[in-house]
């Protein structure tokens, strides 16, 4: 999950992304060889975070939150 939230960052910022902290909240698994979907739930500048959230058959199971440089 932290290596799909850093290659989503960096599609978010155009730019390389460097993680300095950030907190995970796992709610259900990730099922692997199955699709999932990720989505940007919260994005501040100012603060240089983001948070993503990991779905999987219609059912939250993951929610990223990276502050970032």
């Amino acid at each position: 999950m932290g290596e799909i939230g850093r290659q989503f960052g960096q599609l978010l910022l155009g730019k390389p992304l460097i993680n300095t902290g950030g907190e995970m909240v796992f709610s259900h698994y990730v099922e692997l060889g199955r699709p999932f979907e990720v989505e940007l739930v919260g994005h501040d500048p100012t603060e240089a975070t983001f948070t993503l959230l990991v779905q999987q058959g219609e059912r939250n199971c993951t929610q990223v939150m990276f502050q970032y440089t």
